[in-house]
């Protein structure tokens, strides 16, 4: 749900920011080659450090909102209640530790 946001937020960034390419462009008819070397260099590594970010972020979020997507509540809270669970089950399971040695 989150990945269909944020790739709908990039197509219209990059709707906005076509305008602004052609407008560089023309700008940019007197720069030197080097120069558009290293800023393309530069586009390119961040690029990459935004593709990989997306990816860690596919990784991380995107099993647990699979799960949780029929329960209509926040993926922090739903992390709190099975936290909340295991540390019950973990009483439970030392009462009758306890109960079972008397």
């Amino acid at each position: 749900m989150a990945c269909l946001k944020e790739k709908e937020s990039m197509v219209s960034e990059s709707r906005v920011a076509e305008p602004k390419v052609r407008e560089i462009m023309s700008e940019n008819r007197d720069t030197p080659l080097e120069e558009l070397k290293a800023e393309n260099r530069r586009l390119m590594e961040e690029n990459e450090r935004l593709k990989r970010k997306y990816e860690e972020y596919q990784r991380v979020h995107m099993p647990r909102e699979g799960l949780y997507k029929n329960i209509h509540v926040s993926l922090k809270t739903m992390d709190r209640i099975i936290v909340v669970l295991y540390i019950l089950l973990g009483i439970v399971l030392a009462f009758v530790m306890i109960a079972g040695w008397r």
